[in-house]
C-alpha cells in the first residue's frame, strides 16, 4: 500500500511535499498525494516520475498551521490530514506524513486511529544524535501534563522503537530529572521512576539534560512540556555556536585560511545538528503510523519521513509495540482505569 502525504501540509505547500514524493517514488516507494487535486497536478506538470509509484486523492480542504485544531475537527472533515488518516484506518494507505500541525496530526491520529491498548495519549517522539550514535526523546511536545503510569507508557514505547527500527538489541531507557541519583525530583518524577524499575525494559535511572547528548542512553522520558523546552533550547544553541563560529572566524584572514581546511568537518558538524537530517518525528501509541515532520522542512527531511513510514509499516512497529505492551499491561493501566 501507498504512503498518504498530506500534500497541503507545511510552510510550502504543495511544492515541498510534491517534490518529496517524486523523491521517494524514484526509491519505489509508492506515494499517495492527497489534497487539491487541481494544484497537485499543477505542480507535477513537466516533471518526469514513475506514474505507478504516484496516485492522487483529492480533499477540498486544509488545516491551516495556526488554526484551532478543536474548531477543525468539527468542521472541516474533508481537511488533508483528516482524509490521510481515514484512507489509513480503511487499509487504502500504510502510513501517514504531514509537514502541517503537529498538534492536529496528533488530535486527529488519535481520534482516527485510536491508542493502543495500555496507552492514555499518543506521544511524539524525536530523534537526535548523540556522542555515540542517537537518542530518542519523547514526550517531544505532545502532552504537557503527564502521570507516572504515562511516562511509563512513553518509556515502553520508546523502548520498541529503538529496538525494532533502530535495531539496538536492548536499549537503555533514562528518566529526564533534575540529578542522577534515585529520588531526586518531584512526586511525580519518584512514582515514575518506580515504575520504571518495575518494566522489563533497560532502564539506567535518571539523567540529566548536561548527560542528554553523552550517548550513556538510547531513549530519555519525560513530559511534553520539558521535552519540548529540551527540544528548541537543543535546536537554538546549535544554531548559537554555529552562528559564533562563523563570527569568529571572519574576523581574521589567518582564521578564515584555517577553516578553509576545517570546510568538511564544519559541514559535517552542521549537517549533523540540523534537524532535517534526521527527518520526521513518529507518533507513538496510535493503531496506525503517522509521521510529523517540521513545518519547514525542505523536500529532502519529507522523503525521509515517508521512507520512515515504509520501514515502520514494512517492521509491523504497531503491532510489535501492541505485543510488547501487552507484557506490561497492569502496570501501563490507562490512569482512567485506576
Amino acid at each position: 500500500m501507498p504512503i498518504a502525504l498530506d500534500v497541503m501540509g507545511g510552510d510550502f505547500y504543495p511544492q515541498i511535499p510534491v517534490e518529496s514524493a517524486l523523491i521517494a517514488a524514484s526509491e519505489g516507494i509508492k506515494v499517495l498525494l492527497v489534497g487539491d487535486e487541481t494544484r497537485i497536478k499543477k505542480e507535477l506538470e513537466g516533471k518526469r516520475f514513475d506514474a505507478s509509484k504516484i496516485e492522487i486523492h483529492h480533499a477540498s480542504e486544509v488545516i491551516e498551521m495556526q488554526e484551532s485544531i478543536v474548531k477543525a475537527m468539527r468542521t472541516k472533515k474533508d481537511a488533508s490530514m483528516r482524509v490521510c488518516f481515514n484512507l489509513h484506518k480503511q487499509g487504502l494507505a500504510s502510513g501517514v506524513v504531514s509537514a502541517g500541525s503537529s498538534g492536529g496530526m496528533l488530535a486527529i491520529g488519535k481520534y482516527v486511529l485510536k491508542t493502543l491498548s495500555g496507552v492514555d495519549r499518543p506521544c511524539i517522539s524525536a530523534l537526535m544524535p548523540s556522542l555515540t550514535g542517537k537518542v530518542l526523546l519523547l514526550d517531544a511536545g505532545a502532552n504537557m501534563d503527564c502521570t507516572p503510569q504515562q511516562l511509563a507508557q512513553f518509556a515502553s514505547l520508546g523502548e520498541i522503537y529503538m529496538r525494532v527500527i533502530h535495531n539496538i538489541p536492548e536499549p537503555r531507557v533514562g528518566l529526564l530529572n533534575i540529578g542522577s541519583e534515585e529520588g531526586k525530583g518531584d512526586e511525580r518524577s519518584k512514582r515514575a521512576y518506580e515504575l520504571l524499575k518495575l518494566l522489563p525494559i533497560n532502564f539506567t535511572g535518571n539523567i540529566e539534560g548536561k548527560e542528554f547528548f553523552h550517548g550513556d542512553v538510547d531513549v530519555v522520558v519525560t513530559d511534553g512540556f520539558a521535552g519540548n523546552v529540551l527540544l528548541k533550547s537543543v535546536q537554538g544553541a546549535a544554531k548559537f555556536i554555529l552562528q559564533s563560529l562563523k563570527t569568529e572566524i571572519e574576523k581574521s584572514s589567518r582564521s578564515k585560511a584555517g577553516a578553509l581546511l576545517m570546510k568538511p568537518a564544519f559541514n559535517a558538524l552542521k549537517k549533523r545538528t540540523d534537524y532535517q537530517s534526521w527527518g520526521g518525528a513518529p507518533l507513538l501509541g496510535m493503531k496506525g503510523v503517522g509521521i510529523v515532520c517540521h513545518g519547514s522542512s525542505d523536500a529532502s527531511a519529507i522523503a525521509y519521513g515517508i521512507r520512515f513510514a515504509q520501514w515502520a509499516a514494512e517492521s509491523n512497529l504497531t503491532e510489535r509495540m501492541a505485543e510488547s505492551l501487552a507484557k506490561s499491561s497492569d502496570l501501563l493501566k490507562p490512569s482512567s482505569e485506576k
